[in-house]
């Protein structure tokens, strides 16, 4: 069984919340500042997306932002990310994996949205985290996998293969 000393219970805090800061810049704020959470060099595989480098991170999230306002209008698509089964591994002081399922909820609609009852997938996601130089957390490595996908067509579109 794991066992934390002072030093990695901090850090295990603070890489909670980053994961929780991080899911709530998604759901509240469109993911306008999402990329701040991936290093420079980091590489990130969400469902049939791959991309390499805070910029590529950066980039989906804007189009991801222009193609909901598109389809949707403004603020009409809504997610809510609930983070379940957290588990934090340290290589070494600077360097930790976290683990989760995700349990996302979306829908289309002014809130409260009516007759969303089911989540629109789960997945397991695996993060590599390290320090920066100032000792600020950052996504090195993010692996998310849908397990299970409802029938909501654009959560399929973007997190399975046609």
């Amino acid at each position: 069984m794991r066992r934390f000393d002072q030093e990695t219970t901090v850090a295990a805090i603070e890489l909670e919340q980053m994961v929780a800061d991080y899911w709530r810049e998604v759901d509240m704020n469109g993911a306008v500042h999402a990329a701040d959470y991936f290093a420079e060099d980091s590489v990130a595989s969400m469902g049939v997306q791959s991309l390499v480098g805070r910029a590529e991170v950066a980039r989906y999230y804007s189009e991801r932002l222009a193609s909901n306002h598109a389809q949707f209008g403004a603020g009409n698509r809504r997610t809510s990310h609930t983070i379940v089964n957290l588990r934090i591994a340290f290589d070494d002081k600077d360097h930790a994996s976290v683990d989760f399922m995700t349990v996302t909820y979306a829908a289309t609609g002014k809130l409260p949205v009516s007759n969303a009852t089911i989540p629109a997938a789960i997945g397991e996601v695996r993060l590599s985290c390290r320090r920066d130089g100032s000792g600020q957390w950052l996504i090195h490595e993010f692996h998310g996998a849908p397990v299970f996908l409802s029938g909501d067509d654009y959560v399929r579109k973007a997190l399975a293969p046609p």
